[in-house]
């Protein structure tokens, strides 16, 4: 089975795309059964296509989508200062 979601408030939080600087999306891959199958948070640029892929077993969506966004957020974050 696989489901797609992203009516969630946290695209609000994601930072945009470090090399093209669009905003960003967010959905989740796989069973959406807690606890029970392998689900996977993606986050993806429309534009240029960059993709990071974050397995969450086990974990609740929201929660597997919080650290998701943490991790995209500091690739982010690193790829500015690089830039500097």
């Amino acid at each position: 089975m696989l489901e797609v979601t992203n009516n969630d408030q946290r695209n609000d939080e994601l930072l945009p795309c470090p090399f093209c600087g669009t905003e960003p999306v967010w959905y989740c891959k796989g069973n959406v059964d807690y606890m029970m199958r392998k689900r996977t948070i993606v986050i993806e640029c429309p534009f240029c296509g960059t993709r990071q892929e974050t397995s969450v077993l086990k974990l609740p969506t929201k929660m597997g989508a919080m650290m998701a966004i943490t991790k995209w957020n500091m690739r982010t974050e690193l790829k500015a200062e690089e830039g500097k």
